[in-house]
This record gives structure tokens, sequence and C-alpha cells, in this order.
């Protein structure tokens, strides 16, 4: 071949029978002469070929330009000829010859020579293409002037499928024009398809570019009338390169024209029915994990979908295996068995962590690629189904992952290799069982949620009925999985606020379930008290609390106070859930419990004078029950735009406070403060703003007829 003369003239027959196979790459445009826009186009070159056939006289078509490739190994080496300029006259020769060999019965021997040969012409990066020209080679199909029908509607093996695919509805189109045209009427087929095949009678000059020491690259530059490649023709290029010599290759071309695009269709792009962006998104996140779980975290920027990092993570036939697997996954990660939400929020299932991936993940590290939780949970449903058969158990599984990811503080991409280490041991149809293992390791997590997923395995173990009050105390928006500061209140003797237990120090056959379950049920209803969320309706029951600090400037809530992380789990909000709990679940009884006990306390401290209280917490405290009590407000009248830090500044005019005494921090008297006014902040108060209306509670409104006497109003209710 390599010694062939340049500019030989040759017919489609000769290359046919030259080359192992012509295929047909994806960097050509979609086989255009069939379109109905092209009907001019269609008829000029039919004329032109079909015309010549009956006279045996020669037809020239011009250059054909390609590329030769090699493709198997060792004795299975092979040559393929790639044609990069051409493959519209090529493929409409290639119908022509099939319409006549089809008519001529040629095709009824499945093992021919002319079968054989016909075969040889594909559309390799193309499986649909690919398999509507095997297809017409081996199936049945009438090739008469109906032969739109035949194929569309007769065929039982012609996939709905393929409507979309322009260049097999183009061949169609080409084929009813073939069929239809006065040059064969009357036309013995066989006789036709020998001039055909035998007589030169259509001939072009074959140029292989190799001998211009060119090559695929220069296709951009030499036909213009090619598409301008979109970003998934160009990946799906790049990968098929790279997968060649792979055993995988042939399923890889299968699916990602069949299966994945049905696995891929719900998550396409609105108005679009093309799911190129999901599986380039997947593709890149996929391989994204790959790379790091090999290479540890990437130095600098990558681009997961470029030639080289695809060249190295997919050349490992593993890798490519579990990306085959994670895309045929997909139908099974949306209908798993997962009846919570891996994120605690209104999304149950991991559908919603799926779509993120699909459709807003992205491959740089500054842009949108942060939500760790939606990456490792899908990995982890991934890497489970890959070691399991079915989803038994799969659901409780994630539900560990997810608890133990969540509350590992460190769970940056550098720590993946480690925490996906220990994702994978996790793997059982019992996770719980895994858990109660003593040789049980599992690196990159945080310690302390980890020994609560080993306690709560424990409990499940030995109290079996708990099972379901753990998986829902687990599925708590406010708790998180984080259930070992609950348990150790409900075993503590007393309600407090600093724990004397520790989880280590109790026994999992002596935790009381029933009181575990009260607990959980106050905790709860203190969370929604008020038709509020995130404990909003009870907040101005904690000002008087070890939750707030002061100083001389401000006062404000310290959720990690005492190492504690977030005031969720805080000893504090446990203590009031457990005096809840003790008041038969009655929120609104508790809180006024607390109250009235609060003002007799400060009634005796302060001499009967309320108006002498003089600590900020304590001040606020009283400021809270005002306006809730005797106001007709809300807690938002208090807490101001949802923010619960307080700063303080003297009063002016329209504002007063209730407190004649100046403010005492650490046993000193802050002079100037004997009439201020506190706002509300989020991070940071700046004092010289002055008094801004809107961050001010309306209690300090001055001349407001409801708060007059109000010391004697909560000194009266506090007796009652």
């Amino acid at each position: 071949m390599n010694n062939e003369s340049l500019g030989t003239p040759q017919t489609l027959w000769s290359l046919l029978k030259k080359y192992d196979r012509i295929e047909i790459p994806i960097i050509q445009r979609d086989y255009a002469q069939g379109r109905k826009t092209a009907k001019a186009v269609r008829d000029g070159i039919l004329n032109h070929i079909l015309e010549a056939i009956p006279d045996k006289r020669n037809e020239e078509l011009d250059f054909i330009y390609g590329i030769e490739r090699t493709y198997g190994r060792g004795e299975d080496e092979k040559v393929a000829f790639v044609p990069i300029d051409g493959q519209q006259r090529l493929t409409t020769l290639w119908l022509i010859h099939w319409y006549l060999a089809k008519n001529a019965g040629l095709l009824d021997d499945k093992n021919g020579e002319t079968v054989r040969l016909l075969r040889k012409f594909t559309y390799e990066t193309r499986p649909s293409s690919k398999r509507f020209l095997e297809c017409l080679c081996t199936e049945p199909v009438a090739a008469g002037e109906n032969l739109r029908d035949s194929i569309i509607n007769d065929a039982p093996w012609f996939d709905e499928a393929w409507k979309l695919d322009p260049s097999i509805m183009g061949a169609i189109t080409v084929l009813e024009s073939i069929a239809a045209h006065n040059a064969l009427k009357d036309r013995n087929p066989k006789e036709m398809l020998a001039n055909l095949t035998g007589n030169n009678c259509v001939t072009f000059y074959f140029l292989p570019l190799e001998k211009f020491g060119l090559g695929e690259e220069i296709y951009t530059r030499m036909n213009a009338r090619g598409k301008v490649l979109t970003d998934f023709e160009k990946v799906k290029s790049r990968l098929f390169k790279i997968i060649n010599d792979s055993p995988q290759k042939k399923i890889v071309a299968d699916k990602i024209e069949y299966s994945w695009v049905e696995n891929l269709w719900s998550f396409r792009p609105k108005n679009s029915y093309l799911t190129d962006i999901p599986f380039i998104k997947w593709l890149g996140y996929i391989t994204q994990i790959l790379y790091v779980i090999e290479k540890g975290k990437p130095k600098g920027e990558i681009d997961y979908i470029s030639d080289k990092i695809l060249s190295e993570i997919y050349s490992s036939e593993e890798n490519l295996r579990f990306l085959i697997h994670s895309l045929d996954t997909i139908p099974k990660l949306v209908d798993a068995p997962v009846d919570f939400s891996m994120e605690w929020n209104e999304n149950i299932g991991l559908t919603e962590p799926v779509r993120w991936i699909l459709t807003q993940f992205s491959f740089s590290e500054n842009e949108n690629n942060t939500d760790v939780m939606k990456q490792l949970g899908v990995m982890a449903a991934l890497i489970f189904l890959d070691q399991q058969d079915a989803t038994d158990g799969i659901g409780d599984f994630l539900r560990v992952v997810r608890n133990l990811i969540r509350n590992t503080a460190d769970k940056s991409i550098r720590e993946w290799p480690t925490l996906i280490q220990s994702i994978r041991k996790l793997v059982s149809p019992d996770v719980y069982s895994v858990l109660r293992n003593p040789e049980l390791s599992l690196k990159g997590f945080r310690s302390e949620q980890r020994d609560i997923e080993v306690f709560k395995a424990k409990i499940i173990e030995v109290h079996p009925d708990a099972y379901g009050l753990i998986c829902k105390m687990d599925d708590n928006p406010a708790l998180r999985g984080r259930l070992g500061n609950i348990i150790i209140e409900c075993q503590e003797t007393a309600p407090t606020d600093r724990f004397n237990l520790s989880l280590n120090s109790i026994d999992p056959k002596d935790v009381d379930i029933q009181r575990l379950n009260k607990l959980f049920e106050a905790y709860e209803n203190m969370r929604t008290y008020a038709s509020c969320d995130d404990f909003n309706g009870i907040w101005g029951d904690l000002l008087n609390t070890r939750l707030y600090k002061f100083n001389e400037y401000v006062c404000w809530c310290d959720d990690e106070y005492d190492n504690y992380s977030n005031y969720e789990i805080h000893p504090v909000l446990l203590r009031l859930a457990r005096e809840i709990a003790d008041n038969s679940g009655d929120v609104e009884l508790t809180l006024e419990i607390r109250e009235k006990k609060f003002i007799k306390k400060m009634l005796s401290e302060y001499n009967g004078l309320l108006t002498s209280v003089n600590s900020p917490k304590r001040q606020l405290y009283l400021l809270y029950i005002m306006t809730v009590r005797f106001m007709d407000m809300t807690w938002q009248d208090f807490f101001v735009r949802n923010r619960f830090n307080f700063g303080w500044i003297n009063a002016e005019n329209g504002y007063s406070t209730p407190f004649s005494s100046p403010l005492v921090v650490d046993g000193e008297t802050l002079t100037g403060t004997r009439n201020i006014i506190y706002q509300t902040y989020w991070e940071r108060y700046v004092v010289r703003n002055g008094i801004v209306w809107y961050r001010t509670p309306r209690v300090f409104l001055a001349n407001q007829p409801k708060r007059r006497n109000i010391f004697a109003k909560l000194t009266e209710w506090a007796e009652s």
C-alpha cells in the first residue's frame, strides 16, 4: 500500500478489498446529502453516478484524502482507511452498492463475499450509524420503492432512537432517491453492480496523507465543509483513541450510543435532545476522583478531560472498567432504596446529588466544584454497587458514610484517597456489623464521629428495636448524625449544663431507649416550636446560658464553647430538651416555668428591683420575656433580621431602656452605660454607626403604652 503510485484512480470496491476497514471518523459532519435541504446536491451527485453505470462510462469524483490506521496487535494487526475528506461521496457510493447488491440477491448469503466487503464500511465511533449499516447487510429488509416504510416501520431491527440520528435518516432519504431514480428502472441490478465494481465506472483519486507527512490534524484547515466539533465529539474522539487497543472499546462504543444516552436522558439541558453535557460532566467527575486516588491532590489547575489526563487514567483497564460501571449504574443510583436525604434537606435519595454532578459539576478548582458531600456520597454508592451484587444494605451504608463525611472537618481533596479507602472498608449488606469489628480502622474521618457510629452499631445490636429511632435521629436536620451528646444527656442522672459522663463511659446495654425516644421528641418539638425551624422560637430562652459570652462591647453566641461543635448538640440546648421531656414534651409550659423561675431569681438578687439588673445577658433575657409575653410580639421582633448577637450604644431620641443601672462586666462597672440600647449584629458590631433602626429590637422604642409598668407586670406574672 505504501508503494502505491500517488493519485492512482480507485473505486470504493477496490478500497474495500484493499483495507480491512473503512471507518468514518468522528471529526466528520453528519451525512448531509440526505438532508431535505440538500435535494439539489443529492440529485446532482446521484445523476452523476447512476447515469454513468448503464453505459459503463467513467466518471471521476475528484480526490479522496485520508489516513491509514493500524489496529489490533501482533498477528492480528490490521489496517483501516480513515477518510478525512470524501466521507459524503463514499457513503453515497456505499448506499448505491448496497441497493444494487440487495436487489441482485447478493446479500442473501450472509457469509458471502459481497456481504463481507460491504460490512467493512463503518462509522466506527458512531455506534448507531455503524449498527444501522450492519443491519442493512445482515437483517431482512425490502429494498423497493417504499424503502423508507420498509425500514422504519416494518423492519423489526430498526431502533426508534435512530430517528434522532441525522446520518441514519439522511442515508434512508438517499436510499429512497436511489430506488426512485430513472437510471435504475427496468435495469438488471446484478449487471449494474458488475458495471460499478468491475469497469471503473465511478472512480476517484485516493491520497493517503502519510505520503506527505500529514495526518488527521490538518482536517480543520483543509476541509471547510466540515462541521465545528462540539466538546462532546472532541472528548469522545480522544477517549476512543486512548482505548483503541482495549478489549473494552467495543463495549464503550455501543453503550455511548445507546444505554448511556438512555441513562443520561432525563439529565439533559432543557429543550435539548443531546446528552453531551451530562456525559462530559460525569466523565470529568469520575476522572477527577480516579486521578486523586492514584496521584493525590493535583498541583495547580487540572483539566480532567484533556488528552493527557484521560490517557493517564484510562490506559488502566481497571479505571476504564470502573468508568463503564459508573455510567451503567446511574439508573441504579437514582432508584437505590435510600429513604433519607444525603444532605438533610427535602431531597430524599440520590437523584439530586447525581443531578448536581451531571448538570453543575465543574472541572475547575476555582468554580462550583466544592460540594464534597455530593461527590463523595455518589462515589460511595458507586463503590458499594461495584462490590455488591445487589442494593441490599445500601441505605444503612450510605447513612453511615454521610454522617462520617459531614462531621469530618478536613475533607479537602488531599484527604480523598484516605477517605475513599476507609469507605471501601464499610461496604457490606450489614454496615453495622462491620462497625462493631474492633479491628476496623476508618482513617481520615473525625475520631469523635467514628466513635459515635460504632456506639450506634452496638446499640442496634443489643436493642434491635432501637434501629428505627437511631435512623430517625440520624436523619434529623439539626443532629445530622451527631447522636453522642443526646445519648449522654439521656444517661445523665439529672439535667446539666456540663456533662459528667462521656460516650466511652456508657455501656450500650444501659441506654434507656424509651427515655432516649422521649428526649428526641422533646428536642424536635423544641426545634420547630412556634412554627419555626432551627430553634429560633426558643432561642431567647438561651440568652442567660453558657451559650452566650459578653465583654464591655458585645454579647454574642459562642456555639463552640467548651469545644462543642455547633449549638445544636450543646449541653445547654439538650438540657432544655430534657426539661421539656420531663414536662410531657410541652415546650410552652417548660419555657413559662423557666422564665418565671428566672424572674423570681432576679427579684431575689436585686431586692425586688428589676430595673437594677446590670448584666448584659440578664438584661437581654428580661427584655426578651417582655417582648414575647406582654407586647404582642414574637422572637423576630427581638432578634431583628434573624441576627442573634448584640452590641450596645448610648440611647438617642426615640429610644430608651427600662434599666437604670450601668452594666457590670467581670465585677467592674462600665462607666457611661446607664442608658444603653442593644443592637443586633451578625459578625462584627460597629459602634460608630450609632443607633440603626432596622437592627434595634422594638422593645426599645420610647413611650410605648405596652411598656408602662412592665416590670410590675413581669413580677405579677412570675408570682402567679
